[in-house]
């Protein structure tokens, strides 16, 4: 596999990357503490980048080339001529507790047209955060999982029956039986070494395959739906935070990292791209609220 440079814009915290748009070209990834949203167009190279005044936690893209936006302060459905909808706040479930600031991390609109989206305390504090379920009319929300650390990789199964998860600081990606009622079930599909390497954002391979990628790693792993180890992709910096499948055939994987407490390495926070030689599951898009 021939790994090479997708962007070079440096961010401080990479993550979320997603596919859409015509062919799947439409790359779209944030800067979770650089408090950006980032494009970049996989065949033409056409770049964009929007800067806000908090933290960006995830961008998904939605129907009718509107995006999801989990800012800091809520949640927003943003169409593509600028009208902006607030969705439902967790924090109408779980309050911040008091002195722990708490954010968004990770999301992904389910085979049900529903957000699952995470949370975590800026701090990282153990049990702080949460896994939500938004419905697809953007008027309700739920609590999945409670007392969550570090919200972050999830996806489905290409049969839509099983939900992976991943707090980090469990080193354990959970998998779930799924449904449109939610998630039940739960069971450890593959356990991680305690230590200084930590799993990070995930997705899901249209065979089932699960790439996940391991801050302070260095790498992203393939694992078999049985959870056995099947490939590792070496990448040339620390930190790296997640993944995603573009391009015309779904076969391109979009790696995102974090130039966060690896400065000095000049690659640190760009994002990669590479052909593993297995296509990827398509987006899910968010239904517009105001269509």
């Amino acid at each position: 596999m021939n790994l090479e440079m997708f962007d070079e814009r440096k961010c401080t915290l990479g993550e979320g990357p997603t596919s859409s748009g015509t062919s799947n070209n439409n790359i779209m990834w944030v800067d979770i503490i650089g408090k950006k949203i980032l494009t970049r167009d996989l065949v033409s190279g056409i770049t964009s980048e929007k800067l806000f005044e908090e933290e960006v936690g995830f961008a998904l893209p939605g129907q009718d080339a509107g995006v999801v936006i989990g800012l800091a302060s809520g949640t927003k459905f943003v169409t593509s001529d600028g009208r902006e909808l607030n969705l439902p706040s967790w924090r109408t479930i779980t309050p911040d507790a008091p002195g722990i600031p708490v954010r968004w991390n990770d999301a992904k609109i389910s085979p049900h047209l529903q957000l699952y989206a995470g949370t975590m305390a800026f701090d990282a504090t153990a049990g702080a955060g949460g896994l939500y379920r938004i419905n697809s009319a953007g008027q309700n929300i739920d609590e999945l999982i409670s007392k969550v650390s570090i919200s972050n990789g999830l996806d489905w199964s290409p049969d839509s029956k099983k939900f992976y998860y991943i707090d980090t600081l469990k080193y354990s990606v959970t998998q779930y039986d799924h449904d449109e009622t939610g998630i039940s079930n739960p069971k450890t599909l593959i356990s991680f070494d305690h230590g200084d390497v930590l799993p990070d954002g995930m997705c899901v391979d249209a065979e089932g395959g699960l790439w996940v990628a391991f801050w302070n790693g260095g790498c992203i792993n393939r694992y078999e739906p049985t959870g056995s180890l099947s490939e590792k992709i070496a990448i040339p910096v620390k930190n790296v935070t997640s993944c995603a499948f573009g391009g015309s055939d779904l076969d391109t994987l979009i790696i995102t990292t974090a130039a966060l407490t690896d400065e000095d390495n000049p690659k640190s926070g760009m994002t990669f791209m590479v052909k593993p030689g297995v296509s990827g599951q398509g987006f899910n898009l968010y239904p517009n609220p105001l269509a």
